[in-house]
This record gives C-alpha cells, structure tokens and sequence, in this order.
C-alpha cells in the first residue's frame, strides 16, 4: 500500500524480505499511553476529542492484545457512528484506561 503512493521509479527492484518478527509492546511506553489518554479525557470529551481516543487506543489496544479495552472502543466508535449519546461508552473507557495505569504502576 505504502509504495502504490510513490512513482513507479521510486519503487525497489525485486522481491522485499517481510519480517515475521513479532514485536512486544513497550511497557512503559504502554504506561504513558494509558496516562496519555487520561490526562486528554479529564481535559474534555467533546466529538473530536472522542474520536481522537477511539482511533488512538483501538491501536494501542490491538498492539496489547487487550480484548477489553478493544470492545469498549468499538462500542464507542459505533455510537458516535449512528450520532447517538456515548457518555457511558466514554465512562468505561475511562476507568478501563484509568485501570490499565494502576496495573502497570503496581507492577
């Protein structure tokens, strides 16, 4: 996908080795993601600022393999889709973020 968006000059020659490598999700990194997103939901939860941390955790939550976190954010994502209220969505969000970063800190 990434090379369809240079010219066909800018292209490599030949096959590309794809790495197999599984990579394992920083734990502190993972930490200041989850302090991330509290500090930007206690600063406001208005429409950009909730697709911002639906876009944003769905990525660090399929790098963790947190299925939890995961279907809170679809939940929230498919209420903003259909335009209904997500205070409730957002909520769980919330306090599983706010979980997540007590966890990694008692560890």
């Amino acid at each position: 996908m990434i090379l369809t968006c240079f010219s066909a000059d800018r292209h490599p020659y030949g096959p590309r080795i794809i790495s197999d490598e599984k990579i394992n999700p920083n734990p502190i990194a993972y930490q200041d993601n989850m302090a991330h997103i509290v500090d930007v939901l206690e600063d406001n939860k208005d429409d950009r600022t909730l697709d911002y941390v639906a876009q944003f955790l769905s990525g660090v939550a399929r790098s963790t393999k947190d299925l939890g976190l995961l279907k809170a954010i679809q939940a929230l994502a498919v209420r903003r889709d259909v335009g209904q209220p997500s205070a409730s969505e957002t909520a769980q969000i919330v306090s599983l973020t706010q979980q997540r970063l007590t966890d990694r800190m008692a560890i």
